[in-house]
């Protein structure tokens, strides 16, 4: 049996393109209706976050920080929750699209009754392993310093071979959990297509993504940056609205003073 050919960025990206322009309605409803509200919430939560410290007199105390880790915590739930619901209307609306089928947007939706929880629980799986490799590597990193110095000392994080410690750490840290990323690219596709979850759809992903992990690592780079950059928006927001906010009180200032 002859080995497929390994598939082209290119390929992809224009396949892509074509499976978008037969629906573009659908596709631009599923987008509005899914990454729209996740992309405004993280805009205005560093805005809310800046309101709640004018208005806090003592950002210390309690009540303060308790605020906060609820607002942290809605964001992350509501943004878990859109984006599993985009992921899995527009999945759905791609694959029949890809075979030629127009779905309607109604059909695309009603597809999350059956796809949203398998999704859910896939992602909460990842984020775990995840979250198990770090602490691993938090726990290796402090008894790695305590085997070295025989003890906690007060300097702990201060001293720069505990520190290059952590750094090497994080980078293997980074480096393994980007493997995972470009072996898991195909998961949430495979829980929508095939109706595999957990651990069976990060398997399956894998096997798919074999002789492809060129073509997946530049399509998780691509994505990355984009997420990097949307991030780096969302952190501007609060300092954009502190200019024009002082920008706008120095005019109503001077207004007044003629």
């Amino acid at each position: 049996m002859a080995t497929p050919e390994p598939l082209k960025l290119r390929k992809v990206l224009s396949e892509s393109y074509k499976i978008i322009k037969a629906q573009p309605q659908n596709f631009s409803a599923l987008t509005f209706l899914f990454l729209t509200p996740p992309t405004i919430a993280a805009l205005l939560y560093p805005t809310l976050q800046s309101l709640f410290k004018e208005t806090n007199d003592q950002p210390a105390n309690t009540p303060y920080k308790t605020l906060i880790n609820l607002l942290a915590l809605a964001l992350y739930v509501f943004n878990i929750v859109f984006s599993i619901c985009a992921i899995g209307s527009i999945s759905y609306t791609a694959f029949r699209g890809f075979s030629g089928e127009v779905i309607e947007l109604k059909s695309a939706i009603k597809s999350l009754s059956s796809s949203f929880f398998p999704l859910l629980g896939t992602t909460l799986l990842v984020q775990i392993i995840v979250f198990i490799i770090a602490f691993i590597l938090s726990i290796l990193a402090i008894s790695g310093y305590l085997l070295v110095s025989g003890g906690f000392r007060i300097e702990l994080f201060s001293s720069p071979h505990f520190v290059g410690f952590v750094i090497a750490l994080m980078v293997v840290m980074v480096l393994l959990v980007f493997y995972l990323q470009v072996n898991w690219t195909l998961a949430h596709v495979v829980v929508v297509v095939e109706s595999a979850w957990a651990f069976k759809a990060l398997k399956r992903s894998k096997a798919l993504i074999k002789g492809n992990r060129g073509l997946a690592l530049s399509l998780c780079l691509i994505f990355a940056v984009l997420y990097v950059y949307w991030m780096w928006i969302s952190n501007m927001s609060p300092y954009i609205y502190i200019y024009f906010r002082t920008s706008g009180e120095v005019c109503v200032s001077g207004s007044e003073s003629f």
